[in-house]
């Protein structure tokens, strides 16, 4: 999970942080998603 970290402290860096989280809250909800179905 250290690339992890780092990949979101670059996007942080490049401004593109709200991006990512919209891309990943939407994994998380379909992951959830198919995790129910």
């Amino acid at each position: 999970t250290t690339e992890l970290v780092g990949r979101v402290l670059r996007l942080a860096q490049t401004g593109n942080l709200q991006t990512y989280a919209f891309w990943f809250a939407a994994g998380m909800a379909l992951v959830l998603i198919f995790t129910l179905v």
